[in-house]
């Protein structure tokens, strides 16, 4: 008798992996707009889980390991949040959100910053001249 429920004992510790890996599904599709373009960069969440993933830039995503009746969650900034059940393949097309009439970016640096093609706030500095006033060579100190 104790050498049959050791047996079964070892069968079950053998196949519950093989069991609970049954329970999940991977997911998959793409992600696009109301014309039809894929959206790159849309957020996909297994909702109430840190299982998460990024369309690529053919819209295309692969969630894996969803657990039970999962519910997707597809975000992207300007774009309305979908939620979708879970799938082997769920195809999603976004829908616009509020759209803006304009953009004002505010900006924290000199007036005198130097002019560059960039949105970053980038300061074109002339070493030579200011170690030759200023006397510092510590690149904090003269930023201030």
């Amino acid at each position: 008798m104790r050498r049959r429920t050791v047996t079964l004992m070892t069968v079950l510790m053998v196949l519950a992996p093989a069991w609970v890996r049954a329970q999940s599904i991977n997911a998959a599709g793409r992600v696009t707009d109301q014309a039809g373009l894929p959206l790159p960069l849309v957020r996909v969440v297994e909702k109430g889980t840190l299982n998460e993933t990024l369309t690529n830039g053919q819209g295309r995503y692969e969630l894996r390991g969803l657990r039970g009746p999962a519910v997707l969650v597809f975000t992207r900034a300007g774009y309305r949040e979908e939620e979708r059940p879970a799938a082997a393949m769920v195809n999603v097309s976004l829908s616009e959100a509020i759209a803006l009439g304009s953009l004002e970016g505010v900006g924290t640096r000199r007036v005198d910053r130097a002019p560059t093609n960039t949105p970053l706030p980038v300061d074109i500095i002339d070493l030579p001249s200011v170690t030759q006033a200023s006397g510092q060579l510590d690149l904090n100190q003269l930023l201030q």
